[in-house]
């Protein structure tokens, strides 16, 4: 693992060379969890701080990372509590971190525990505690969430998709993603207990036919014939929105995408009251 001062050597020199307005941490979890990865993290924070108050980088400079709800939970065995870690969350705050990217996944309880998600340790109220704390401090987090999670029922989908829009309303970023990938090596590929979508290609060169395993099917006949033709349907979607908000050919907002695949999954699954939730989240977020 880098130290923070050797992260501090990599900021500091895309910073001479392209003075950026902002950066990324691309690892799926910056802060790691562990005593180790958490330690530099506050370090890091307070050098940035440092460097901001002596002009070394710009008091403007922002950053944006992924970590797990796990990071910022801090848990007493022996009282049984569980509390959120705020002070960090103010340190990555006062050194600019404007967003944090959770792999939330779901807000269904049962489905946190599913194999296709196993977030074993992590309950539906530590997720919302801290999604609400990071929100108390002026952070955006950005809730990422999966809506063809194989062992999903209409009713869990539908529970997932009302607190997305409870958090939309509040001021979190939501992030869906359609199917879960089937990904060679990943313990539920070889399972057996889930069936897995092909796709045939073709090798250009040699004419051999292979099978390339593309995601899981939903084992629930709703939602797996909703994600049959998903991606066709929130096509669909867009355009409708773009036409209805006179966007055009603009860039598609994301918050805008977001709803689009949670609006389309509420059609195919005929929640009307869903999908007058979601437009009414929809008005809000554009105007």
């Amino acid at each position: 693992m880098m130290s923070a001062q050797d992260v501090e050597e990599i900021i500091l020199m895309y910073y001479d060379r392209y003075q950026p307005k902002s950066f990324l941490f691309s690892d799926d979890d910056l802060p790691v969890g562990n005593r180790y990865g958490l330690e530099r993290l506050r370090e890091l924070c307070r050098i940035i701080i440092g460097h901001k108050e002596s002009g070394r980088i710009d008091r403007n400079l922002v950053f944006f990372c992924q970590a797990r709800v796990f990071d910022f939970i801090i848990r007493d065995r022996k009282a049984k509590t569980a509390t959120v870690d705020m002070e960090l969350l103010r340190l990555m705050k006062a050194a600019g971190f404007t967003g944090i990217g959770l792999g939330v996944e779901t807000f269904s309880e049962r489905i946190l525990k599913a194999p296709s998600v196993n977030k074993v340790g992590i309950t539906v109220s530590d997720c919302r505690m801290v999604i609400d704390a990071m929100l108390e401090v002026g952070l955006v987090p950005k809730i990422n969430l999966i809506i063809g999670i194989p062992e999903y029922t209409p009713e869990e989908l539908a529970e997932t998709i009302e607190t997305a829009i409870e958090f939309l309303h509040k001021g979190a970023d939501v992030d869906t993603n359609g199917i879960l990938l089937a990904l060679p090596g990943a313990p539920m590929f070889d399972s057996g207990d889930y069936e897995i979508c092909y796709e045939q290609m073709e090798n250009p060169i040699t004419g051999e036919t292979v099978n390339i395993a593309q995601y899981f099917f939903p084992q629930h006949p709703t939602i797996r014939a909703m994600m049959e033709g998903f991606d066709k349907s929130v096509a669909k979607e867009m355009e409708a929105m773009k036409k209805r908000f006179g966007w055009g050919n603009k860039v598609f907002r994301k918050r805008a995408f977001s709803v689009a695949n949670m609006l389309t999954a509420a059609r195919l699954m005929d929640n009307e009251a869903l999908v007058e939730k979601l437009d009414k989240a929809l008005v809000k977020l554009t105007t």
